[in-house]
């Protein structure tokens, strides 16, 4: 029995045939990456209590660029809410805060999800309420409060920065609010010590030149009877 040999190129041949079947089959067994779908969204103006209308319409829109910044959210801007409710002739009767009116509005607006919500003032202490809804099943998707006492400058650069991450199920790192206590400088205790130190000394040494005046008259007394009897010594 013979063993035929097989030319080398035709070994190269099978051997590259092989080799492109068997990455064909790994790469059919391995479904491609899905890329995560970012949900289309809209924020109604947040319902104000305690606030004017103008503060709670300009916390809305930073409300709304936060949400953008977490990249979780295709946020509609408000101008292009405004025009499309305005060419649908969208009537309302006051403030839209209703379910049905807010999933009527999403709908109109063709997204898939909206933000209602409110921001409330009792003193110096602000919460913000708000909720992602379904426009689809007008269900409520996700819940989020937050509370905050001090100026409303704040709201502006950190607070709705919070919200907006806490919406957007984004790890928020809060650093706590350190007040700054300036040290009170023991100026007025320490003067008062120079001034009582200084009188001490000064009522010392005045007592010290006393008792140096009075001796020296005493002894200028001994001496003037010390003469006085020598003389009398002398008459003797």
């Amino acid at each position: 029995m013979s063993l035929q040999k097989v030319p080398f190129f035709q070994t190269l041949i099978l051997l590259s045939v092989t080799a492109l079947y068997t990455f064909g089959q790994t790469t059919a067994d391995t479904p491609p990456e899905v890329p995560e779908k970012i949900p289309t969204l809209a924020v109604n103006n947040l319902e104000a209590h305690g606030l004017t209308e103008s503060e709670a319409l300009t916390l809305s829109d930073v409300f709304r660029s936060r949400l953008m910044e977490t990249k979780k959210f295709k946020v509609m801007e408000r101008s292009e809410m405004e025009t499309i409710l305005k060419e649908q002739a969208f009537q309302q009767s006051g403030a839209c805060t209703e379910e049905a009116c807010i999933v009527e509005m999403g709908q109109l607006l063709g997204i898939e999800q909206i933000i209602a919500g409110s921001i409330g003032k009792v003193g110096k202490a602000y919460s913000i309420n708000v909720r992602i809804i379904s426009v689809r099943s007008g269900e409520i998707i996700k819940s989020v409060t937050h509370s905050y006492t001090g100026p409303i400058e704040n709201l502006l650069t950190t607070e709705m920065t919070v919200v907006a991450k806490k919406v957007a199920g984004v790890q928020t790192i809060i650093e706590p609010r350190v007040e700054k206590k300036t040290a009170k400088k023991p100026a007025n205790k320490l003067r008062r010590n120079i001034i009582i130190g200084t009188t001490v000394v000064a009522a010392g040494g005045g007592l010290i030149i006393l008792g140096i005046i009075k001796k020296q008259r005493d002894q200028k007394a001994e001496d003037e009877q010390s003469m006085s009897d020598l003389e009398v010594q002398w008459e003797f």
